[in-house]
């Protein structure tokens, strides 16, 4: 187990003010813990998530990564079975459009 990386994760998202980890950090946490879990990928552009899809083989999931949003599904922020480059930019485009009209406070940093 490594403690150090897991205090530091917490510790981070205490130092930004919110109770909760997002799905980064809290594998991130799983990880160091020593469970098996699998990594997302962070993009912070459609490009970037289609490039992220290629790399990793379709079909892929896209997940809205907002520290105000916990119930993603809630604001439209999860697509699935996303099968080429092109259904991953629309999804992303999506993905910030439900964001930005169901919770237009929080903010959109990308998708994992």
């Amino acid at each position: 187990m490594d403690q150090q990386t897991i205090d530091q994760v917490i510790a981070a998202a205490v130092t930004a003010g919110r109770s909760a980890l997002s799905e980064v950090e809290s594998t991130s946490v799983l990880a160091a813990a020593g469970i098996a879990t699998t990594i997302p990928e962070f993009a912070a552009s459609a490009d970037e998530a289609a490039s992220a899809g290629v790399r990793i083989g379709f079909p892929v999931v896209l997940k809205v990564h907002s520290p105000e949003v916990t119930h993603k599904s809630e604001v439209g922020g999860v697509v699935l079975n996303l099968r080429n480059e092109s259904d991953v930019r629309e999804a992303f485009d999506r993905i910030r459009r439900g964001r930005a009209e169901r919770m237009p406070g929080a903010r959109f940093e990308g998708v994992v």
